[in-house]
């Protein structure tokens, strides 16, 4: 199982049980391509680009929005300076909360949130590599925030875990579905084999796609939004 949300941890499970597992350390010690690692790279390379000048990036643009208020039409130190000392004046973990702004800069094109995300996404699968077997085949599931909720990052370490092990990379159901199967395998009337076509049915509800207002029968389609599609290779 790989896990990256604000913290990041991959862990190798069998029967319910906890094997070994790498990082989870936390912030300050690992946590490598978490949210947290990300909204930090996030920080860095902007306050960079403003220090060297130049007109600002889709990547900096919002994260000066996020932390400043303002877009900067231009690079400055002054506002180099009023960043870095914003992001020190808040609590470090806050930091994850410029993840998402790194998928909708990389989607955009800007060269250095996916430089990023490609930095983000070889970091967690170093570590499924230091706790799985090269010819392990058992599935591997993805799970929090980073790898569940957006695309970008999910496809682009997708795309790295098949290229090491030919296994199934699942995506992890919502919490309450695995809160459901525990409280369903207590129940005496209840066997496994009841517990886990209930877990695979909440599964499969909980992880397809809704229709959009606009897309449902009886209504009529509107056009859909032009986003920019990156190349398979490209992250």
């Amino acid at each position: 199982m790989l896990i990256a949300g604000t913290g990041a941890i991959a862990a190798q499970l069998h029967k319910r049980t906890l094997v070994r597992s790498v990082d989870g350390l936390g912030w300050l010690l690992g946590d490598e391509g978490s949210g947290f690692w990300l909204g930090r790279a996030a920080a860095q390379a902007v306050a960079s680009a403003l220090y060297a000048g130049g007109p600002p990036g889709p990547l900096a643009v919002l994260v000066t929005r996020q932390l400043l208020g303002t877009e900067p039409e231009t690079a400055t130190r002054e506002c180099a300076d009023a960043l870095v000392r914003t992001v020190y004046d808040r609590p470090p973990t806050r930091l994850a909360q410029l993840a998402p702004l790194v998928a909708r800069a990389a989607d955009a094109g800007d060269p250095d949130a996916r430089a990023i995300v490609r930095s983000a996404a070889d970091r967690p699968v170093a570590s499924v590599t230091a706790v799985r077997e090269s010819a392990d085949t058992t599935p591997i599931v993805l799970a929090g925030s980073v790898l569940t909720a957006g695309r970008i990052f999910q496809d682009a370490v997708r795309r790295r875990l098949t290229r090491r092990w030919s296994a199934p990379v699942l995506v992890a159901a919502p919490g309450e579905v695995g809160a459901a199967w525990l409280a369903a395998r207590t129940l005496p009337t209840v066997d496994d084999n009841a517990a886990a076509a209930l877990h695979d049915a909440l599964r499969m509800a909980a992880l397809t796609p809704r229709l959009p207002r606009d897309r449902r029968p009886g209504r009529a389609a509107q056009p859909a939004r032009r986003r920019r599609l990156l190349s398979a290779d490209a992250l």
